[in-house]
């Protein structure tokens, strides 16, 4: 059957964006303004409308909004909103919630509308990846690098939970992961800003959960997580990159005290493990670690990696159909 056509908050978001976008030159005009509030007041309404992804959470579901969803993107887009808040991410002279609000609405815009049934030739279809292309072309990438060295130098006032650098980092590294995800050229991107390096570098057991949970998914998608099969880009490492990647695995697996955290690094393991050192008994830590976290929560999900009986480990076929039933569910 059909999902039932919206109600409720959903309806009201709609409508909301419909109104929003009649009247979009304010919008811009607001966005654009230098004025930090007048900027914050625009970049949350962009926020806002961006929602409907959300709200509607499943390609089906944004099939019912399609045409309101496309318009969305498409004035966005015309617009060059999406250059404006990666400008004012990366701007030293932004306040630190004016970077983390355009931070958000961009988590949002890169992914696109991923809607059911769109034609594999329309502009938005996923695999053209245009939203991501654009901020990449913006310069959202090297802005994230710039951050996430700022906290690896100790640079970054992360102490305080809630701080404003906090949100900004822990934003930046959800947005590194959404921007690689399925999109093969992006991941040579990365690997070319040494953003895997240091990645490896901030994904230590001490590191706080804010950061430990979006960095280790985005080691996941490095690893070849969304990508087909040997569509990561291990293959090209060195042997001393290898040992890094080996190790940091390693002492995360060991150490992981979350079950996010340990999600991410079995998934990145599962994909790396064809080219990890033989000798290495991850199967046994694997099955220990995961009887432990399942003692963390009542209604902890199933591990996303399982051990097969050659000790070799297998992505979690629930994750796996997950990430490609939303991308089969736009092509169909």
């Amino acid at each position: 059957a059909p999902p039932p056509y919206p109600t409720g908050k959903k309806l009201e978001l709609l409508r909301y964006t419909t109104a929003t976008m009649a009247a979009y030159g304010d919008l811009v005009v607001a966005v654009r303004c230098n004025e930090p509030k007048v900027c914050s007041r625009g970049i949350t309404a962009v926020e806002q409308m961006l929602s409907l992804t959300t709200q509607f959470a499943s390609p089906a579901q944004r099939y019912l909004i399609a045409q309101p969803l496309i318009q969305l993107f498409e004035v966005l887009t015309h617009a060059e909103l999406p250059q404006r808040l990666t400008y004012i991410f990366g701007a030293e002279s932004a306040p630190l919630p004016l970077k983390a609000a355009a931070l958000r609405a961009l988590c949002l815009y890169v992914p696109g509308p991923r809607i059911a049934h769109t034609p594999v030739d329309n502009v938005w279809h996923p695999e053209r990846a245009l939203p991501k292309r654009i901020a990449v072309q913006a310069g959202v990438l090297q802005h994230i690098v710039t951050v996430v060295e700022a906290y690896r130098r100790g640079d970054l006032a992360c102490s305080a939970e809630g701080s404003p650098d906090e949100d900004l980092l822990a934003l930046c590294l959800r947005l590194c992961g959404a921007l690689m995800e399925f999109t093969g050229d992006i991941l040579d991107l990365v690997n070319h800003l040494q953003l895997r390096r240091l990645l490896l570098q901030i994904c230590v057991p001490a590191a706080p959960l804010f950061v430990l949970r979006p960095a280790s998914y985005a080691l996941a998608v490095l690893c070849g997580h969304t990508h087909a099969p040997g569509a990561g880009k291990l293959s090209g490492l060195t042997s001393e990159e290898f040992r890094e990647l080996q190790e940091s695995l390693e002492r995360l697996l060991r150490a992981a005290n979350d079950l996010e955290v340990y999600s991410n690094v079995c998934t990145a393991l599962a994909h790396a493990l064809p080219f990890l050192h033989p000798g290495r008994d991850f199967a046994a830590v694997l099955l220990d670690h995961w009887q432990m976290l399942l003692g963390l929560s009542a209604q902890a999900p199933p591990p996303t990696a399982v051990v097969g009986a050659d000790g070799k480990v297998i992505v979690d076929p629930l994750r796996r159909r997950s990430a490609e039933a939303e991308a089969a569910a736009v092509r169909a």
